[in-house]
């Protein structure tokens, strides 16, 4: 795996963690402060802020993770040739090096 690939997946886990453990700590403190009304509050529609300060606090990680993902898929489709084409030239090469027959250049 390349290498930008794997720093990219290993920060967006922590990020995810770290942003995930945030927010749920910020929910058991509304919690415990407020109770049940809190927590009400908090979900309600007219909180749209929240929802907007947790999206944007979690797309980094989701970023980096699909960051990664693309640059393994490019690595790995860069490097994935394909091969039947070059085997069946070394195939030809190699039977008519046995026959000691090459054609085009008269040494045979």
């Amino acid at each position: 795996m390349n290498f930008w690939a794997i720093i990219c997946k290993s920060l967006g886990y922590i990020w995810l963690l770290l942003t995930s453990k945030t927010v749920l700590i910020n929910i058991l403190t509304i919690w415990f402060r407020a109770k049940f009304i809190g927590i009400q509050d908090l979900v309600s529609l007219n909180c749209i802020a929240i929802y907007i300060v947790t999206i944007i606090t979690l797309a980094p990680a989701v970023g980096l993770l699909v960051l990664s993902n693309y640059i393994t898929k490019k690595t790995k489709s860069k490097h994935n040739v394909d091969l039947s084409k070059h085997e069946k030239a070394l195939q030809l090469i190699q039977e008519r090096k046995k026959g000691n027959v090459w054609q085009g250049r008269g040494d045979a």
